[in-house]
This record gives structure tokens, sequence and C-alpha cells, in this order.
């Protein structure tokens, strides 16, 4: 007879664990089918928190200068004494031309190339020297070598 009573204790136990999962997993479908609608609810709660604390970018930050970046160009084409030999960059005639053809406006449009950048959307030149280190005539417009240095 006793075992009897523990036998049914057994049973009422194992009945009401069962009911418990049953009941559990009802609760998670529940959630499950609604999940989009919790979502859409906390949603404003946590993207106010993330806006809150995100900083404003500082306006008086300056990127930093590149580390003494050196840059050859050599400008020209054709035969003859070229420039080309350890040139980093090389434009043909029609491009020399277009930038100035070796004055001012090759300075300044080579140092704006090599050595310019964007801050806030604004074009920047950092602070450079423009030399040349070859200029022989030949061909179409001549060999040029320029050495931009960014400092």
């Amino acid at each position: 007879m006793a075992d009897d009573k523990e036998l049914t204790k057994r049973k009422g136990r194992l009945a009401t664990s069962i009911a418990a999962v049953v009941a559990a997993v009802g609760v998670l479908a529940a959630l499950l089918t609604n999940i989009k609608t919790i979502a859409d609810f906390f949603e404003p709660l946590f993207s106010a928190a993330k806006t809150e604390k995100a900083a404003p970018p500082s306006p008086t930050l300056q990127p930093s200068p590149p580390l003494h970046k050196v840059t050859r160009v050599c400008m020209g084409n054709g035969g003859g004494n070229n420039c080309s030999s350890g040139a980093n960059a090389q434009f043909d005639c029609n491009a020399y031309k277009a930038m100035g053809g070796g004055g001012q406006k090759t300075t300044d449009e080579l140092a704006s190339r090599f050595c310019g950048y964007v801050e806030n959307g604004v074009h920047k030149i950092y602070p450079n020297t423009v030399t040349v280190y070859q200029n022989n005539g030949g061909g179409e417009c001549g060999w040029t070598g320029f050495e931009v240095t960014c400092n």
C-alpha cells in the first residue's frame, strides 16, 4: 500500500512538471509569434539611448599629417632621356598640359593630388614642397620630373 501511495505521488509530480513545461512552451511560442510587436514597442527606447550616447565628431579634430611622404612624378612621353625610372606616378603630355605645362598651376595641381586630403567635406592640402629633379627636351613635350614632398 505504501508503494502505491509513493507511485501516485511520483505520477502527480511528473504530471505537474509536464504541465509546467507545456505552459512554458506555450508562453515562449506566444512571445515568438509577437516578437515583431515587442521589438516595435521597445525600439524607440533603444534607439533614443544610442542617439544620446553617440558624441558628435569634434570640428576641431585635425587628421594626423602623413609621415614625410615623398612622391616622384614623371611628365612627358616619347623617346630620349626620360624620368620614368623610379617615378611613383607618370603623366603623358596631354595631362601635363592640362595641369599647366610646368607653371604654378602644375605645382598646385601636384600638391593637391599627392598631399591633399578631405576634412569635413572640404579638400585641404598638407604643407608641401614641389621641386623639379629633371627637365630635358625631346619628344612631344620633353621630360620633366617632379618631387612632391608632403610635410
